[in-house]
């Protein structure tokens, strides 16, 4: 069973083992966190969705596979972030 982890927590508990998960505090997790957040937005517009891998993403990026997989070890928590942090442009107006 997985379990899914909080944005901001530092232990994630997969498989009933734990394991560490980067410091947001840290300014080059953070700046990682952020190279890979805007791949995956120009990613989005390219593949949607359905085509978001994980690997594309870390090609994108610049990083390795399992550095996205610590930051989001699940594919919902990259996109509920990709919503939560929002787009530098903003959201297109509906309609």
């Amino acid at each position: 069973m997985i379990h899914e982890c909080e944005v901001h927590h530092t232990t994630c508990m997969v498989y009933g083992m734990g394991y560490r998960t980067p410091d947001p505090a840290n300014p080059r997790v953070r700046s990682t966190r952020d190279r890979i957040l805007a791949a995956a937005r120009e990613l989005l517009t390219e593949t949607g969705p359905a085509g978001l891998t994980y690997s594309l993403l870390a090609d994108r990026a610049g990083v390795t596979r399992q550095t996205v997989y610590r930051h989001w070890p699940a594919r919902s928590g990259l996109l509920v972030d990709l919503i939560l942090e929002g787009s530098a442009g903003g959201y297109p107006e509906p309609g």
